[in-house]
């Protein structure tokens, strides 16, 4: 059985994202341009959709989707974008994740989107540390096996250690998140510094 969400238009929700926004100081032109990196909508077509009032189902078959939304990762409803299996949930997801990380402080510079930067970024993060570790795995330093390899994430900032301290444990979190993923993909064990950091951060206050 198809989720609601499927059938529903998606004018009725784009009003809600743009509240979200203006909500936390951002702007509907903001919202557009995450639209746009996401879908490859320019504002011509995402008026036609908003006019017309296509379903969700309509509005991502008709787009263009970015090749680096799979970069995307985090929770949007309890739910790990990266771990929904229906295609369609897991876009309409992506946008919701989108919307959260623009209403939690990135910013738009120079006229694209901060997040799809940090979201390009992360996928070269992603690839490169990928072919790093699979490189390794494939040395044989003692002459009888493959070396143990286990991965650290960073630690969170703390206080005022460094400027814009919350925006800075965004971004560790994201690529404490990136790590993890290919970590279980090559079946290395990888330890989150980040989150247990954290804990101990809030259990000082």
């Amino acid at each position: 059985m198809a989720h609601r969400i499927f059938t529903t238009s998606f004018a009725s929700v784009y009003p809600l994202y743009v509240a979200k926004a203006e909500r936390k100081g951002r702007s509907k032109g903001e919202v557009d341009e995450i639209i746009a990196w996401l879908t490859g909508f320019d504002d011509e077509a995402l008026a036609q959709h908003l006019e017309r009032e296509t379903s969700f189902e309509e509005f991502f078959a008709d787009a263009d989707l970015n090749p680096r939304v799979s970069a995307i990762t985090g929770v949007v409803c309890g739910v790990r974008v990266e771990e929904i299996e229906d295609p369609l949930m897991q876009n309409i997801r992506y946008l919701d994740k989108l919307i959260d990380e623009l209403a939690e402080g990135f910013a738009l510079i120079g006229g694209d989107v901060h997040v799809a930067v940090v979201v390009e970024t992360l996928a070269r993060f992603g690839a490169d540390l990928a072919s790093f570790l699979e490189e390794l795995q494939s040395k044989n330093y003692n002459g009888a096996s493959a070396p143990k390899i286990v991965l650290y994430s960073p630690l969170a900032c703390e206080g005022t250690t460094v400027p814009d301290t919350p925006a800075r444990n965004r971004l560790l979190s994201l690529y404490t998140n990136t790590m993890q993923r290919v970590a279980d993909s090559l079946g290395i064990p990888c330890v989150d510094l980040y989150s247990a950091s954290r804990r101990v951060y809030q259990q000082d206050k």
